[in-house]
C-alpha cells in the first residue's frame, strides 16, 4: 500500500467518523428537545421516554431538519400548549447546543454511549 493509499484511506475514515458523530449529535439535540417537550406537556417518565424515541426516529428517517421541529410544535399546540414559534425554535437550537456541548470530550466508540444517544 503506497503512503497515498493510506491517506487516503485515514481521511475516508475520518469522514465517516466525523459523519457519525454528526448524526449521533443531531439524534441526541433531537432526545434532549423531546423531553423538554415532554415536560411542558406534563408526560411522566415513561411517556417521556417514548416520546423521544419517537422524535428521534423521525429526525433520523426525514432527515429533514424541520421535520422534528413541526412534529413538536404540534404536539405543542395539541396539549393546548400556544407556545411562540420563536421558544419553541430557540428551544430546539438550545437542546441541540446543549448535545454537541456534551460529546465534545466524549469517545463515541464505545457502546455505552449509543444505546442513549
Amino acid at each position: 500500500m503506497t503512503l497515498f493509499d493510506e491517506r487516503e484511506r485515514a481521511f475516508e475514515a475520518k469522514f465517516a467518523h466525523d459523519e457519525d458523530r454528526r448524526l449521533i449529535g443531531i439524534a441526541r439535540g433531537h432526545r434532549l428537545f423531546a423531553f423538554w417537550a415532554a415536560d411542558r406537556m406534563g408526560f411522566d417518565e415513561s411517556r417521556a421516554e417514548t416520546y423521544a424515541g419517537e422524535i428521534v426516529r423521525l429526525g433520523l428517517d426525514q432527515r429533514q431538519g424541520d421535520a422534528v421541529l413541526r412534529r413538536v410544535f404540534a404536539d405543542l399546540r395539541r396539549a393546548d400548549l400556544n407556545l411562540p414559534e420563536s421558544e419553541v425554535e430557540g428551544a430546539l437550537a438550545a437542546m441541540q447546543a446543549k448535545a454537541v456541548e456534551q460529546m465534545r470530550f466524549e469517545d463515541l466508540t464505545t457502546p455505552e454511549h449509543h444505546p442513549a444517544l
